[in-house]
């Protein structure tokens, strides 16, 4: 004979008192990050130069893994992460609040990047001019900066001074003439893939799926996270063969190309001292500029190009 179900108000009781479990705890963390905030002012302090890193990028990512790993359910490990996310972003104010702006208006699809990247902590600003973004993380007016990145810009408002495609453009010049790097990326399914049926198959029905890509820019190297990838710019002189000596490095090395966008170097937004007929390539592709074998990609591709600037080392996306 089966057990007799517990009654609602036993079940109420028991939530009550894991929900205060649940709040003694996430306050434990909270108090252990102010320590961990008074331990990083305290070594700025004794060094006196240099800035402290109080967002750690790698270190989230890994810790979100880690999460979703020994996550036993009944949660979904997606949904499991992005409730972590929110008391890791809870207790980082506490530490010190982020200054975090996007190129967009405030519910537009770079906002929500930002949100969903740093948590709902954080209250983004706007802009509408990405070259004031880049120039003020680099100075340290801001600490990071949420960008469309890619051929596809879905949810810009295009009432933005500029339009998407001189936007995605100028972002070749924007790196090469600013010293900050990508931090960080978010991805948004911007168009939903329909249900497969027989007639179509499933891997027709998931490429009919679009995402928008953001990215986070921010100042200095990102240590390795154990899952990264890294980006590069790359301008070869416009002619045949071009970018075919430009990814051989790739295939002698055994690293994959992950994502490969041809740019045209632009001057709208900046001047720029860029060589006529020069192409511009943004490659990305898997692992840490500390690993060996990316080195020696960096190395091979330096003789190869005119232009070659390392842009970001940077964890995958866990959400």
């Amino acid at each position: 004979m089966a057990a007799p179900l517990p009654g609602l108000d036993s079940l109420r009781q028991q939530i009550d008192e894991v929900d205060l479990q649940l709040l003694t705890l996430i306050n434990q963390r909270a108090a252990l990050a102010a320590q961990v905030a008074a331990v990083k002012s305290s070594t700025l302090d004794e060094q006196s130069q240099g800035s402290v890193s109080f967002y750690r990028p790698e270190r989230e990512a890994q810790v979100l893994r880690n999460i979703m790993k020994q996550n036993a359910g009944p949660l979904p490990d997606a949904d499991v992460a992005r409730l972590f996310r929110e008391v890791m972003s809870a207790c980082l104010a506490l530490e010190k609040p982020l200054r975090v702006e996007a190129l967009g208006y405030p519910g537009s699809l770079a906002h929500l990047a930002a949100l969903k990247h740093f948590g709902q902590s954080i209250v983004p600003g706007q802009r509408t001019v990405a070259a004031s973004l880049f120039a003020d993380v680099e100075s340290g007016n801001i600490d990071y900066a949420v960008l469309p990145f890619g051929s596809l810009l879905a949810g810009l408002d295009l009432s933005l001074t500029a339009s998407a495609e001189a936007i995605t453009e100028n972002y070749v010049s924007l790196f090469l003439q600013h010293d900050v790097q990508i931090c960080g990326e978010v991805k948004f399914l911007t168009a939903r893939a329909d249900e497969p049926d027989p007639q179509r198959g499933a891997a027709q029905a998931k490429a009919a799926a679009k995402s928008q890509r953001f990215i986070v820019i921010g100042r200095g190297a990102v240590p390795a996270s154990g899952d990264d990838r890294s980006s590069v710019i790359a301008g070869i002189a416009d002619k045949p063969g071009g970018l075919y000596h430009l990814l051989a490095p790739f295939d002698a090395l055994g690293i994959s190309i992950l994502r490969l966008e041809a740019k045209q170097g632009s001057s709208a937004l900046v001047e720029s001292s860029e060589p006529a007929g020069e192409q511009f390539f943004v490659i990305d592709f898997p692992g840490h500029f500390g690993e060996e074998r990316v080195k020696q990609l960096f190395e091979a591709l330096k003789t190869l190009t005119s232009t070659f600037k390392f842009i970001g080392s940077y964890p995958n996306g866990v959400l």
